[in-house]
């Protein structure tokens, strides 16, 4: 549209009048056409990391404006006279507006990035990923972001998943990633309230195809061949209607490895 240029004509216009008048409403009217700037340029996009990005300028324009608007409030109160601290054209006060303005624009960024690179989208930067994610579109968590299970819950875990993602992304520039990535999946990301809390059957002896006595804890406390079995060691079907399934193939890729040998995990073949 034509309406980018019209703000951004005016930001310039209200910029240059606020340095040569030093007036404050020019500063305000100046703070007034880059949000409208931001707003158009928000509604504007097809990019669906912009499609929250609204929220986080309305939070940077409610902390500008109450940073302009403080010394006027204390006027209209009845202290009168000019307020040196807050003054625009004041030592303090442009050092002050000025921690304001940085302020809100590392909080509106910081707020921009975790939601940024929590978008699922976000993976298909590094070109290695689009399988993964054309993959997750039609499975049964298309509707669960990538971090709710690649992230363990607790905000501690999620800042450690937001550096390694980092690493991994300098991994990427730098060429020195992986072709075929491949990651863990903790059981209490598939346990995380939400998803499968409810399903916590690791002191119960199930039967699989009719006839084999399962437990999950022995699965789970013991390490078969020397590896670390997980919740989508097995359940790792990602087909819609099939997610919670267990596959013959995958009990076979353990108990069947090596056959003649000793039974996996000392387990009788008639009992897994």
């Amino acid at each position: 549209g034509l309406t980018w240029p019209i703000f951004m004509v005016s930001g310039v216009v209200f910029a240059t009048l606020f340095v040569i008048l030093r007036q404050d409403v020019f500063a305000y009217l100046l703070t007034l056409s880059l949000s409208f700037l931001a707003y158009d340029w928000v509604k504007s996009s097809t990019s669906p990391f912009t499609q929250d990005v609204l929220f986080y300028l309305i939070i940077g324009g409610v902390v500008l404006a109450a940073a302009f608007l403080l010394p006027h409030i204390r006027r209209l109160l009845g202290r009168t006279g000019v307020v040196p601290v807050f003054g625009i054209f004041t030592r303090r006060g442009a050092m002050l507006l000025s921690v304001a303005v940085v302020g809100c624009a590392v909080l509106v960024l910081s707020l921009y990035s975790l939601k940024l690179t929590g978008h699922p989208k976000f993976c298909t930067s590094c070109h290695n990923m689009d399988r993964y994610y054309s993959s997750w579109q039609h499975s049964a968590h298309q509707d669960v972001a990538c971090i709710s299970c690649h992230y363990e819950p607790g905000v501690a875990n999620t800042l450690k998943g937001k550096v390694e993602g980092l690493v991994q992304v300098v991994k990427y520039v730098s060429h020195a990633y992986s072709t075929k990535p491949h990651a863990m999946i903790a059981n209490s990301s598939c346990m995380r309230e939400g998803c499968h809390a409810d399903m916590d059957h690791s002191k119960e002896t199930l039967v699989f195809k009719g006839k084999i006595a399962f437990r999950h804890d022995r699965h789970l406390s013991e390490h078969p061949r020397g590896k670390e079995l997980n919740c989508v060691t097995c359940h790792g079907q990602t087909v819609e209607g099939q997610h919670i399934s267990v596959s013959q193939t995958a009990c076979l890729t353990c108990h069947f490895y090596g056959r003649g040998e000793t039974p996996v995990a000392g387990v009788p073949e008639s009992d897994l």
